[in-house]
């Protein structure tokens, strides 16, 4: 099963989760609606083992 990680990257090395979302497009969304303007923020695709429900 896939998920979406939101992250921030603070300082180049440091990595911040901000929420796990079960598509692309709402974890988008998500820096979208709540920090449109901040470079740091991405999206990381995970593979999961075992499904998990939202």
């Amino acid at each position: 099963m896939k998920v979406y990680v939101v992250q921030k990257l603070h300082n180049g090395c440091d990595c911040e989760n901000f929420g796990i979302f079960s598509t692309e497009k709402k974890a988008k969304s998500f820096i979208e609606s709540h920090y449109p303007c901040d470079p740091n923020m991405f999206v990381t695709e995970v593979e999961l083992d075992k499904p998990v429900s939202f």
